[in-house]
């Protein structure tokens, strides 16, 4: 009986402890891509919260080497895929390590998206990618 009633009580906490670290967890991701371009740049396209239809907040993070790319200019263009000439841009303003949009879709459903940036060296880079809407 005492070896029932330990074995019980073990699981029990097993259990609490794994849902607990599994909230904990939950509550730190963030909705995020990574895009790989020419040069060795990447970008990270990354949200705080899950993208809604509406006005959405969106973070883009440039390194080059591992190191921030500072004073590029930043653009995205967004396109509805199943609708034709549904499309918005938008320009993102640097903040610190990042640069930051506001993005208004107004559909779910998937978006196609080209992130599109031009150093203070004048190069262009570009990558598509998409997100979904719910």
């Amino acid at each position: 009986m005492k070896n029932i009633l330990k074995m019980i009580l073990v699981i029990s906490i097993f259990t609490n402890v794994s849902v607990y670290a599994m909230q904990e967890q939950n509550e730190n991701i963030k909705h995020k891509q990574q895009l790989f371009m020419a040069n060795g740049y990447e970008a990270i396209l990354s949200s705080e919260t899950p993208l809604i239809d509406g006005k959405n907040t969106l973070n883009i993070i440039i390194t080059k080497d591992k190191n921030y790319v500072r004073k590029a200019d930043v653009n995205i263009i967004f396109a509805l895929l199943t609708i034709p000439n549904m499309e918005f841009s938008e320009h993102a303003i640097e903040d610190g390590d990042k640069y930051s949009l506001t993005a208004n879709f107004k559909k779910r459903g998937e978006w196609k998206y080209e992130l599109m940036f031009k150093t203070i060296h004048g190069a262009i880079y570009s990558q598509e990618g998409r997100v979904t809407i719910n």
